[in-house]
């Protein structure tokens, strides 16, 4: 039995790699352009986007330009220390003039890159009231006003926005397991399969229920899945009328 566990482990492990295996084309040259897009508009020495992990635990980054570009891409940082610890925390963004002075900076991760600023300003990343990661601008030279701050922020949800599909995409692995289990007429192994899905890393975890549902819904038949159908139309059209930005 504790054989069986050990595979449906490293089953588990694979499913949850799908996802990012099938990530679209374009995610991380987008994000590179974003970062080199706010360096350039507001003469900054450096740019970078960190990604917040669905644990909560780590921020990673994934995009930089500009100094210490090469040394902080992959770089990880827990989730809860730092300037953009407080930023993924609170959901604001935040202008330091000094990082001296700031007991939040974590001094020891940007000396690690090789470049250690005097001001940075870290700008949440969300889509849908979701902090998915941050952004932060090092050594800003440029004028800011009313029409670059509408600027940064339009790039800034273009990087969420990719963030969002890549998270996505990643939970497509925990999708299929739950699939697979759904599929088998062993009880004990859909259960364990079920257990290892739970298990996985699934950065979507409402996504990954919704298409757990369709996946039920396919097994019915037709004057069921229209019925369905026209409930979540309906259910799009009033959300969409509550909220006309959707």
């Amino acid at each position: 039995m504790e054989a069986e566990r050990d595979i449906l482990t490293q089953l588990a492990g694979l499913a949850a790699d799908i996802g990012p295996g099938l990530e679209p084309p374009g995610y991380s040259e987008l994000l590179q352009e974003v970062t080199e897009a706010v360096r350039s508009l507001l003469k900054a020495q450096a740019c970078s986007v960190a990604v917040l992990d669905r644990s909560e635990e780590t921020l990673t980054f994934v995009a930089a330009s500009g100094a210490g570009a090469e040394r902080v891409l992959g770089a990880q940082m827990p989730a809860g220390e730092g300037i953009a610890g407080w930023v993924v925390a609170s959901g604001q963004s935040i202008t330091v003039s000094d990082v001296t002075k700031d007991p939040r900076f974590a001094a020891e991760v940007a000396a690690s890159t090789g470049y250690v600023p005097d001001a940075l300003w870290a700008l949440p990343l969300e889509d849908d009231g979701d902090v998915l990661g941050v952004m932060e601008v090092l050594d800003a030279r440029a004028e800011t006003n009313a029409e670059v701050e509408r600027a940064v922020a339009l790039l800034s949800h273009q990087a969420a926005l990719a963030l969002r599909v890549s998270l996505t995409f990643e939970n497509l692995g925990a999708v299929f397991f739950r699939a697979v289990a759904g599929a088998v007429d062993d009880v004990d192994l859909s259960e364990a399969l079920r257990g290892a899905g739970s298990g996985a890393r699934k950065p979507a975890g409402d996504l990954g229920e919704l298409a757990w549902l369709f996946y039920e819904l396919g097994k019915l038949g037709p004057e069921e899945r229209t019925a369905a159908v026209r409930m979540l139309s309906t259910f799009v059209s009033y959300a969409q009328a509550r909220d006309p930005s959707a």
